[in-house]
């Protein structure tokens, strides 16, 4: 636990949920909590006594913190660790559940006010997240029986104007991909044109793809 208070500055902070720019900005740290956020120079004297330690950053960007909204904990991202987990075999285009039991999870769990996330690689799960009214669609790959990742410019419509949030779990290996896959169709570019709401997110800890990638695949995105 953060105790205490603690001026920070830097020559641009982002501030908001618009992240607008300010100049010479200051972020006031109170314990656990941002007291203040402003230009440095209009920071009142009451709120920021003579003897309060300040961490002067200089020429950088101070920004709110950056989520990583779909990692593996328990994967250390090296060569092989999905491997253990394949060897049961898999079939990313089947749905798991029936359409039921998913409406019957996200109504329960909304009951008590918690949000559901649907794992869904398979046009078909992603159909049934929808109707059920998730609140993410993980991967959200859009892959069909075949194997194939095509988007389905009608279902992308309706994942746009839902409120769902996608989390397309791309990473700093997206370029390779494109490189290898080149008739592969990725549809996080289709789903964002269409408007979608899409948050960062990188699987990390599976294969070749460490937690503290997650700059370099914001970059990828």
């Amino acid at each position: 636990t953060v105790t205490g208070v603690q001026l920070i500055t830097a020559d641009l902070v982002l501030a908001g949920p618009d992240l607008v720019p300010i100049e010479h900005g200051a972020v006031l740290v109170d314990g656990d909590r941002i007291a203040w956020v402003g230009p440095a120079g209009e920071l009142a004297p009451d709120r920021c006594p003579a003897d309060t330690p300040v961490l002067a950053l200089g020429p950088v960007t101070v920004l709110p913190g950056l989520i990583d909204c779909h990692v593996h904990l328990a994967f250390d991202g090296g060569p092989a660790p999905v491997a253990r987990m394949r060897a049961e075999g898999s079939a990313p285009w089947f749905a798991q559940f029936e359409p039921a039991e998913v409406r019957a999870a996200v109504e329960e769990a909304h009951r008590v006010g918690k949000r559901v996330a649907a794992h869904v690689h398979g046009v078909v799960g992603i159909e049934r997240a929808l109707e059920a009214g998730v609140d993410t669609l993980e991967h959200c790959t859009f892959v069909h029986a075949d194997g194939s990742h095509r988007i389905v410019p009608e279902l992308a419509d309706r994942v746009a104007a839902s409120a769902a949030y996608v989390s397309p779990t791309w990473n700093l290996l997206l370029p390779l991909f494109q490189e290898w896959l080149p008739e592969r169709e990725y549809v996080l570019e289709p789903l964002y044109r269409r408007g979608a709401r899409i948050v960062a997110s990188t699987d990390a800890g599976i294969d070749n793809v460490p937690h503290h990638g997650f700059v370099r695949s914001l970059q990828a995105m």
